[in-house]
């Protein structure tokens, strides 16, 4: 096992993922926001995969908002798994090795996950074999404004994280066949606030997102955000 799979299990062995996002600004702020987005990421009566998805926050805010899913989770980190709800189908596996048949899935997601691995391609191959024809996969990760401007691809942030560029993400979607149904950036923002802003400075800067993705001239000037949701879809 590469080394940073070794600390990702390390990392997770004992954590507490549901009281972070109900406690911290910014994560408060990101649960609002996947509210009102959750609705164009999932439908119900499909089987999903959640590919690296932890403790399941946002598999479970899409249960809560009345989209009827089939979860089945895949976590590196058994403990993080029994974070789960209780009706999630937990596996305990690798990212760049799924334990599925080919489409054996509707949709797939990567919550912030495909950041913890260093083969992303491998990560995103693996979906693309399990997930079935017309199905979609949606990535929802951080992207590095510091490799987009020195051009550069992929870095290990530490010995579990990696950060990339918007650009190389798009570029291994369009690589492996997927058709991009729709982009969305966020934290442009944000960029622009105090060090440690309080909820209400995240829900403004939130708001000036929202309005921002909405107007196709300006989308793109997201870029420069520090979070991308891209939904795309299977040919």
């Amino acid at each position: 096992m590469e080394d940073y799979k070794s600390s990702n299990i390390d990392k997770y062995f004992i954590t507490n993922e549901q009281s972070k996002f109900s406690t911290h600004p910014s994560k408060i702020v990101s649960i609002e926001s996947f509210r009102r987005l959750c609705r164009y990421l999932a439908s119900s009566d499909e089987r999903i995969l959640d590919i690296g998805g932890g403790a399941g926050i946002w598999t479970k805010i899409i249960q809560e908002e009345g989209i009827r899913i089939e979860t089945w989770a895949l976590d590196i980190s058994s403990s993080i798994l029994k974070e789960r709800e209780k009706q999630d189908i937990k596996i305990v596996g690798d990212i760049e090795h799924l334990p599925f048949k080919n489409e054996s899935f509707d949709r797939a997601f990567f919550f912030s996950s495909l950041h913890h691995v260093k083969h992303t391609h491998r990560a995103l191959e693996e979906a693309l074999r399990v997930v079935k024809l017309r199905g979609h996969i949606i990535v929802s990760e951080p992207i590095s404004l510091r490799l987009l401007l020195l051009r550069q691809d992929i870095q290990p942030v530490d010995s579990i994280e990696f950060c990339f560029s918007i650009s190389y993400i798009l570029r291994l979607l369009k690589k492996l066949g997927l058709e991009i149904n729709s982009i969305y950036y966020h934290g442009l923002f944000r960029r622009m606030m105090p060090r440690k802003p309080n909820v209400n400075i995240y829900r403004i800067c939130d708001r000036f997102d929202h309005v921002l993705n909405n107007i196709p001239l300006l989308k793109h000037i997201g870029i420069l955000g520090n979070k991308v949701t891209i939904v795309t879809q299977k040919r």
